[in-house]
């Protein structure tokens, strides 16, 4: 819906827009690239309650850089009502590239 979708969009934008002014030097100068798959659970007033690497690079450096760039991106905006459905929590699930992979 038009809700969820709108929210997921500026969810992502805001992610990956701190990520990218933050994006971790050693990752760069070591050249160290891929994948890595979060589900990231937060509440109604947009607090991350849970970070869960879900799949991607077993790499521990691009495993913590996702980490840090939920974890640098928050506190996320409140998730509107219509988006939670009479749930306590909204969980997205987000692949995060990391050197161009």
């Amino acid at each position: 819906d038009d809700a969820r979708a709108r929210y997921l969009r500026d969810w992502i934008v805001h992610t990956e827009t701190l990520g990218n002014r933050a994006y971790p030097a050693e990752l760069i100068n070591a050249g160290i690239r891929g994948r890595v798959v979060m589900a990231i659970t937060l509440n109604a007033a947009g607090e991350v309650r849970g970070a869960r690497i879900i799949g991607g690079s077993d790499n521990p450096v691009l495993r913590r850089a996702a980490r840090s760039l939920v974890e640098t991106a928050a506190p996320y905006p409140p998730v509107p009502e219509a988006v939670l459905e009479d749930r306590d929590t909204l969980v997205i699930t987000r692949s995060w590239s990391f050197g161009g992979d």
